[in-house]
């Protein structure tokens, strides 16, 4: 049998209901506990009171829940699905990819396209950071790390604009009419 919470006594003799925040909630609402106060110093109004506060506590927790659900629900495929996404958004703005990571320069008396000295910079980085992760100090890595995402503060905004994904169902309409030539991004 479990027991309802009962409004307690703050130390300015005020009601007040307190209930302790499940662990794997804490992350989500970033709280411990959940607290209201009823804004009453008399156990008759503080009970009436302490019915709505407590449906409230218990919706805040239910959301909680079906957000850390939604948030747990992501799985392999989707994630595919939204890098192939991204990808083939990324690859029909060629003259772009070009304009912002090649440049034409001259080596060893010919033309060519080369890679641009910010692109050699979060090479290097990345580089360096795989063959040997922890050789140097952690505040070196961090100002690897804040140096590269200035580097890449276009891609890094580009990333995080909203984008309308398209379902299964109206890829698989689109290829039937003859729209989209292969399978859908990644799937």
């Amino acid at each position: 049998m479990s027991t309802m919470i009962q409004p307690t006594k703050n130390r300015f003799s005020v009601y007040i209901l307190r209930k302790a925040v499940p662990r794997h909630l804490q992350g989500i609402l970033n709280k411990r506990e959940i607290k209201f106060t009823l804004d009453t110093k008399d156990v008759r109004e503080a009970i009436e009171r302490a019915l709505a506060k407590i449906i409230q506590i218990d919706m805040m927790l239910r959301l909680a829940e079906k957000q850390l659900e939604a948030e747990e629900s992501l799985t392999d495929a989707d994630i595919e699905m939204i890098a192939g996404v991204w990808a083939s958004r990324t690859m029909q703005n060629d003259e772009r990819i070009r304009a912002r990571y090649l440049v034409e320069d001259v080596l060893g008396g010919k033309t060519g396209m080369f890679h641009s000295p910010e692109n050699d910079i979060i090479h290097d980085w990345l580089e360096d950071r795989e063959r040997k992760p922890g050789y140097k100090s952690e505040t070196w890595r961090a100002e690897r790390d804040e140096s590269i995402c200035k580097l890449m503060t276009i891609e890094l905004d580009e990333a995080l604009e909203p984008y309308e994904m398209v379902s299964r169902s109206d890829h698989n309409l689109w290829q039937i009419a003859g729209f989209c030539p292969g399978p859908p991004f990644g799937i």
